[in-house]
């Protein structure tokens, strides 16, 4: 593995991490992404490529857990629900959704 290797994977990782939500499917462009890089036999760049994707798929999921939270007690308020996928990946991974 190169240097140079290492690098184009680091600002892939990095370019897909911080991608406008505003994009039509950030999951299917880190998948593309991973896909040419594959192709390409960058190693390297292609699994950084499908972390980030697989990151994505994480947040994703667990945004929609958070439709399963009961809804506050009557004249109780609650703040928008709040979700993590990497709250638990010291322990294999896993998704959480609170609210407060």
């Amino acid at each position: 593995m190169t240097l140079t290797r290492l690098l184009r994977a680091a600002a892939i990782a990095a370019t897909l991490a911080v991608a406008s939500p505003a994009l039509a499917d950030d999951i299917r462009d880190a998948i593309e992404e991973a896909r040419r890089a594959y192709q390409a036999n960058d190693l390297v760049a292609a699994k950084a490529a499908l972390d980030v994707a697989s990151q994505l798929l994480a947040q994703r999921s667990a945004t929609g857990l958070s439709r399963f939270l009961p809804a506050p007690p009557r004249g109780w308020t609650a703040d928008e629900a709040e979700t993590d996928a990497s709250a638990a990946a010291m322990f294999g991974g896993g998704l959480t959704a609170s609210a407060t």
